[in-house]
Parts: C-alpha cells; sequence; structure tokens
C-alpha cells in the first residue's frame, strides 16, 4: 500500500485510505472475489487498494463493466466530473464516461458503488469552482500570482493547489481527495486554464 502512494480511493476519490501504526483506513478490494476466483486471491493486479465505503458496497459483486483500476485503458481523464446546474449559480457534481466505451463502467459507479448519492453531497465543488472563475478576473489573478511569487511560491502546482484548494494536475490527483472533481469541474468553468 505504502509503495503503490495511493491516498484516496481510486474508485470514489472522495476518501483517504492509508495506514498507520494504530489507525487502518484503507482496504484492499479484490477486484474478482477471492471466494469465486481463489487463485487471483493474492494477485497484485487483483487488489485494489480502496476506502471500506467502496470495498464494502462493492463485496463481492463483480461487474461487467467496471474498469479495473489498474488496467492500461484507463487514464485521468477516462471519467470526467462535471457541473451540472440546478439553478442560478448552483450545480450538481456529476460523474460521467469520456465516452461511449466506458459508460457502463460510469454507470456502474455511479449507481452500483453508489457514487452518484455521495457526490450530491459535494456540491459546494462546482459552486464554489464557478464563484471563482467569475471573481477572479485576469487582472486580479495576474495580481494574486505576482503576489504568491513575492512571497516565495514560485512553483505553478502549488500556485494551482492554492488558488483551487485542492491539486490540478493530474500525477497528484490521488493525493488529495475531490481533486479530480476540482480540476475537471475548474476546467469546465475555465478557471484553471488561466491559472
Amino acid at each position: 500500500m505504502e509503495t503503490l502512494g495511493i491516498t484516496v480511493c481510486p474508485y470514489c476519490n472522495r476518501n483517504y485510505i492509508y495506514n498507520t501504526k494504530s489507525l487502518r483506513t484503507s482496504e484492499f478490494d479484490h477486484f474478482f472475489p477471492k471466494e469465486k476466483y481463489p487463485i487471483l486471491a493474492l494477485c497484485f493486479y487483483n487488489l485494489i487498494p480502496s476506502c471500506k465505503t467502496c470495498n464494502h458496497i462493492k463485496s463481492d459483486e463483480i461487474y461487467d463493466e467496471l474498469l479495473n483500476p489498474y488496467d492500461n485503458k484507463l487514464e485521468y481523464d477516462t471519467f470526467l466530473f462535471s457541473a451540472k446546474p440546478v439553478e442560478y449559480a448552483k450545480f450538481k457534481l456529476e460523474l460521467k464516461a469520456k465516452d461511449k466505451n466506458f459508460a457502463g463502467s460510469a454507470k456502474v459507479l455511479n449507481e452500483k458503488l453508489q457514487l452518484k448519492d455521495l457526490y450530491d453531497y459535494h456540491s459546494y465543488i462546482p459552486n464554489e469552482l464557478y464563484m471563482k472563475s467569475v471573481l477572479l478576473n485576469e487582472s486580479y489573478l495576474s495580481q494574486l500570482k505576482t503576489d504568491l511569487q513575492n512571497l516565495g511560491l514560485t512553483n505553478s502546482a502549488d500556485i494551482k493547489r492554492l488558488i483551487l484548494g485542492n491539486y490540478g494536475d493530474d500525477t497528484d490527483l490521488l493525493k488529495k481527495t475531490l481533486s479530480k472533481a476540482t480540476k475537471d469541474c475548474a476546467i469546465q468553468f475555465g478557471l484553471l486554464q488561466r491559472i
């Protein structure tokens, strides 16, 4: 678990997964259940680090459409979060497949693993990012970047993280919860492109 360096559940991206000497928040999901596929019980590619919630909900179910997080077809933009307007300046967070080839997997995540219901709680993410995209005009962002650089913050990834309130680069999406949702919504609102 430690070697993989994954600290956020790859199924939901909303729960931290890590272990200390006295606390365990991570589990290994057997992508193919060990009761039905005992030969794969200890296969590295069958053990998916996950949060207790996702592991419990998925349980020993097999979903043909669900992509294994180790699958080489799976890229950072295979699934996209989007902000769906529900009223003026209010949005709902949705998880969709990038293209129709992955629609079945997105459906399993949303419905079977109940992520749709869990993401409804996190509507603050697109709402806050929308407000930032409206309020942070070009001159304000330019001044903010200058001020941050004057304070010694010169790394562009750190500046993005500070403005977004989360990570914005693909390489960091499994470091903090809901970073993928933050990145995708920031792109949708045109905020990330301006930072």
